[in-house]
């Protein structure tokens, strides 16, 4: 082409001799023991995984707490690097970099942040950081670096040499945390994850980095084993990632009193305090019982909590909906008073009007009832008109009662005579003002 200076070669990709590389990359999800199945439609999928939250918190603590889980063999690695980081204090050859780094995105963010805080509180002189996946790819994975404004974080601010990091990542394939377990592995090799599955893209992309070996196992992710949930609010997968990082926390607590290392990581906690926090911890599952109304054994459990808590929400829904439901109405009145040419404080005045204009011949009409005489409506103040103008819908109400009274009984509407005391006697006083009785 262009008189030999392009030369345009068209080749099939599955005869390139790439095919497996890009296999590679693939996750089987069928037939995958690391991977749960897809789960079953439902009709309220928000509903199902509020059911699930008591039963899924269960089982990471019975798996936990009887050690047959992968989850207790991330953890014993992970408390191998941060153990070997605080005896870098302890002998001094620490070189100040940054000792855990705790990252994600959006609502996992949120969760690492809340750990990270967990952390300092426990073990005040660790160099805990916490950040947002995108900020890491701002600064360090960009050939022209974008500073990161508002927060303290530059290229030179963090050292990030052997740092233990941990992403936070429910689904295991959020681009800014899958970037980031690639980016990170130019620093450092302690890389873990926590994530809804044990075989995820950024699980794949840091078991990559370690080679087998039975007698140095390094297993880099926690896995909640929520699965997939198609449900758009995030609530059983944030509370199993809470969870599972309360789980990691109770062990780091425990396994640096066990070493000895207290005194060197700052922390003041006790064997009692660590017992109490322990107890809480399996006491939440019941508290979660009451809340969800579902047993971990997820059988349906009615309770006070929940139904206060529906109630409460059902209300909240009415404020939310309120913006909305006040749009309708407005489209509503525009739509009714654009049709009909009259809107309704309009049409409300030209009844009042038209009251006013008509009052005398409304009297004349109605000879059959007998009114005791008062001040005229077009004569009084403005703010006897209310009173006048009830008083006028009393007269078309009486007046329409005796037409129809006449109508049953003489077939046509027949005035009633006046005066005389036999019509008088049948005279009786309503809504102040004097009436006669229907005659027929």
């Amino acid at each position: 082409m262009m008189n030999g200076k392009v030369t345009l070669v068209i080749a099939e990709e599955s005869t390139t001799g790439k095919q497996p590389e890009f296999k590679k990359r693939l996750v089987r999800l069928h037939q995958n023991p690391l991977i749960k199945p897809l789960p079953d439609a439902e009709k309220d999928a928000v509903g199902q995984d509020v059911a699930d939250i008591p039963q899924i918190l269960s089982d990471i603590q019975t798996s936990w707490d009887a050690g047959t889980s992968i989850n207790n063999i991330s953890s014993w690695w992970l408390g191998k690097c941060i153990t070997k980081r605080l005896q870098q204090y302890q002998n001094g050859t620490h070189d100040g970099s940054v000792d855990i780094l705790v990252t994600g995105c959006e609502v996992s963010l949120w969760l690492g942040e809340q750990f990270c805080s967990d952390l300092t509180q426990v073990f005040p002189r660790l160099n805990i950081k916490c950040i947002s996946a995108n900020k890491l790819l701002g600064l360090f994975g960009q050939d022209f670096p974008i500073p990161q404004c508002g927060h303290a974080f530059h290229e030179h601010a963090w050292n990030l040499k052997n740092t233990v990091s941990l992403i936070i990542s429910h689904s295991g394939g959020t681009f800014g945390s899958l970037a980031v377990s690639n980016l990170l592995q130019a620093y450092t090799e302690q890389i873990f994850v926590v994530a809804s599955e044990s075989d995820t893209q950024v699980g794949k992309q840091l078991r990559k980095i370690h080679q087998y070996n039975i007698w140095d196992v390094k297993c880099p992710v926690f896995t909640t084993e929520v699965g997939l949930r198609p449900a758009e609010p995030c609530s059983v997968s944030v509370a199993a990632t809470h969870q599972m990082l309360t789980q990691i926390l109770l062990y780091l607590m425990r396994k640096v009193q066990l070493d000895g290392l207290e005194e060197v990581s700052g922390g003041k906690y006790t064997v009692e305090d660590y017992k109490q926090l322990e107890e809480l911890n399996h006491n939440n599952i019941a508290a979660l019982e009451e809340i969800c109304g579902y047993t971990r054994q997820n059988k349906k459990l009615p309770t006070k909590t929940e139904k206060t808590l529906r109630d409460k929400g059902n209300y909240w829904a009415l404020h939310v909906l309120e913006t909305p439901m006040s749009w309708m109405c407005c489209a509503t009145y525009v739509l009714v008073t654009f049709y009909s040419g009259y809107p309704i404080a309009f049409g409300i005045a030209q009844l009042i009007l038209w009251l006013l204009k008509h009052e005398e011949s409304i009297l004349l009409q109605n000879k059959s009832v007998f009114i005791k005489p008062q001040t005229p409506l077009r004569d009084s103040g403005l703010l006897e008109v209310p009173r006048h103008f009830s008083r006028l819908c009393h007269l078309h109400l009486f007046a329409a009662i005796d037409r129809a009274a006449a109508t049953c009984f003489d077939g046509k509407a027949t005035p009633a005579p006046h005066g005389g005391a036999e019509h008088r006697d049948r005279r009786h006083s309503v809504g102040g003002t004097v009436c006669g009785d229907l005659s027929v």
